[in-house]
């Protein structure tokens, strides 16, 4: 089983993606997104090459239904999965007919879902439909699109373990990535993610302080701080 995700804030320009499978280590695939440019998720029959080519071609001023039909020229098409976004929001998806199982390609405004090898076929809707209700910053929309996949594929994964990462970029060009987490195998990797995740996030303005400020050092004192703060909010959670 593999969902992913990739979408794009349409308030502020960043990009995202997010992903949940049956493998080990599904974060190394994450590499899909050029900061300011747009993102190329690939599933199935996997190939970086393909990524890079679809986001040099975006870097070019193709649009993305142009991109995905450069790509749909490469060998094994019929065995991927594709979803490709531009700076602005624009999308092109395609889902091959010899893809793995129960498999599912949704697109909306600025935003794309892929599953393959699902053990319920309304688990890619459940992720779009989370996605597209959630607010707030595109990360937690992420992480709560992650969590929907977790609830409907959990039945048919019983006693599987797997991973799960999250990535967001900034809007302009050239930027690393702003935040980067994944849980490379658990029995619950989306549950465990969101563990990260919420820690993370009480400590993210420290890490932002140090960009503006490389001097600036993590004290006891602030790493307290965020440490009962984070288990405050998984209290609030539980």
């Amino acid at each position: 089983m593999t969902l992913g995700i990739v979408a794009r804030c349409a308030v502020t320009g960043h990009l995202g993606a997010a992903l949940v499978g049956d493998v080990v280590g599904i974060g190394q695939y994450t590499d899909v997104i050029r900061s300011g440019v747009g993102a190329v998720l690939v599933q199935g029959r996997f190939d970086s090459a393909l990524v890079h080519l679809g986001l040099n071609l975006l870097e070019q001023g193709l649009a993305p239904r142009a991109v995905l039909d450069e790509l749909l020229l490469q060998e094994d098409a019929s065995q991927r999965q594709m979803a490709v976004i531009d700076a602005a929001g624009g999308c092109a998806v395609h889902c091959g007919a010899g893809c793995r199982g129960a498999s599912s390609v949704l697109k909306g405004e600025g935003w794309a879902v892929l599953g393959e090898n699902l053990g319920n076929d309304a688990s890619a809707r459940a992720v779009a439909q989370a996605f597209a209700a959630a607010s707030g910053a595109l990360d937690e929309r992420l992480m709560t699109a992650l969590e929907a996949a977790r609830s409907t594929e959990a039945p048919a994964r019983a006693g599987h373990e797997g991973s799960a990462a999250v990535i967001l970029y900034g809007s302009a060009r050239g930027c690393a990535a702003q935040l980067f987490l994944r849980n490379d195998l658990a029995p619950d990797p989306v549950g465990e993610l969101r563990l990260i995740f919420d820690e993370y996030k009480a400590v993210e303005p420290l890490y932002a302080m140090r960009v503006s400020d490389p001097s600036a050092a993590l004290t006891p004192a602030q790493i307290d701080a965020a440490a009962k703060l984070a288990a405050a909010r998984k209290a609030a959670a539980a």
